[in-house]
């Protein structure tokens, strides 16, 4: 199986609600892969604020948030605020591709941080 990056993998269509329904199901948690084989989930009903600027991406969550680095941001942003990203880890190719200065149109994650205040 090929291991899909970018949008794709944030938006991956979840079950439908009714047979006549377009509309897909959000998502409960979002899961985060850490450096180091680690991973964490955080609850949607927990996510209390999120902010993007070029480059980072960081959720608040009660407790703790992760901030998420990379370039073309944008779309994953918009998944989180609408409860549909599933998952997130670093693009496997993403600081070389970051490095070579072309702007992708699907977003490169090159690092993920997650800090939590309730440990």
């Amino acid at each position: 199986m090929v291991e899909q990056n970018g949008l794709e993998q944030y938006l991956r269509p979840s079950v439908k609600k009714s047979p006549k329904s377009q509309e897909t199901n959000r998502a409960i948690m979002f899961d985060v892969h850490l450096p180091g084989d680690e991973q964490i989930a955080y609850s949607y009903s927990l996510l209390t604020k999120v902010r993007m600027n070029r480059k980072r991406i960081i959720a608040e969550f009660v407790p703790g948030k992760v901030i998420i680095e990379g370039v073309c941001l944008e779309p994953l942003y918009r998944a989180l605020i609408q409860h549909r990203a599933r998952m997130v880890k670093v693009t496997d190719d993403g600081r070389s591709f970051a490095a070579s200065g072309i702007r992708p149109t699907e977003p490169i994650i090159t690092g993920i941080q997650a800090e939590d205040s309730g440990e």
